[in-house]
């Protein structure tokens, strides 16, 4: 029981396993040589990997994107996943955005660094047309399935998770990938990088688009047009 317990806790999304036993069975004594150990290799399975039809897949939809965009939510930060994912918007010169949960994945001094959750990031979302997402359930502020986000049939939606419960909930996926999120970011990131396809592929970024990033001071005057005047001011030193 105790076994199943502790792989159900790894298993999928990491989290906490309730474990219930009657009062009799708690207090019964007992010899511990007559329940071993087991190590955990002989009863837990690693987690799953992606193929490299999935691979080869997202990294031609990225490379031949105009206007990509790269979202990292709090599963990129437990798979220790930032590398490949900034390495990913590195390639393709895109905009990077940590969801609510995964604000830390996404170093407010990258150059790649877009605010999420200001004019500049929602501009970014909504004018996307291949959103690779990472390790995150799409929430509420993230990208749900609103006419705010700009039409769901014109973008294309790649998202890596390695729960399957969070797939295609709030938006129609093009790409699902049930897999590690570190394995598959460092997957797609390899394809881009062998590729050599990733820095020439999204050329109207820049000229819309470089907050602290090249991307977020050029994007708020557009979001700003016709509307009051954007602020880059972040509130952490207010």
């Amino acid at each position: 029981m105790l076994r199943l317990a502790f792989r159900e806790m790894h298993n999928g999304r990491p989290g906490p396993v309730h474990v219930e036993l009657p009062a009799p069975i708690l207090y019964e004594t007992g010899d511990p040589r007559t329940a071993p150990v087991w190590p955990p290799t002989s009863y837990r399975v690693g987690p799953p990997q992606p193929s490299d039809r999935q691979l080869d897949e997202a990294a031609a939809l990225l490379a031949a994107a105009r206007r990509p965009v790269v979202i990292a939510g709090q599963g990129v930060d437990r798979a220790d996943a930032r590398g490949g994912l900034l390495d990913i918007a590195a390639l393709l010169g895109c905009p990077a955005i940590g969801s609510m949960a995964g604000r830390a994945c996404v170093p407010a001094d990258h150059p790649n660094y877009v605010f999420g959750f200001g004019p500049a990031g929602d501009l970014a979302r909504s004018e996307a047309d291949v959103l690779l997402v990472a390790g995150s359930r799409m929430g509420n502020l993230d990208v749900p399935y609103d006419s705010y986000w700009g039409d769901p049939a014109g973008k294309r939606l790649i998202q890596i998770d390695i729960d399957p419960r969070h797939f295609g909930v709030t938006r129609p996926l093009h790409l699902g990938i049930l897999a590690d999120a570190r394995v598959a970011l460092d997957g797609i990131a390899a394809r881009l990088r062998a590729s050599d396809l990733g820095p020439a592929t999204a050329p109207t970024w820049p000229a819309t688009a470089g907050s602290t990033s090249r991307f977020g001071c050029n994007l708020l005057p557009r979001y700003s047009n016709g509307r009051a005047r954007a602020s880059t001011l972040h509130t952490r030193p207010v």
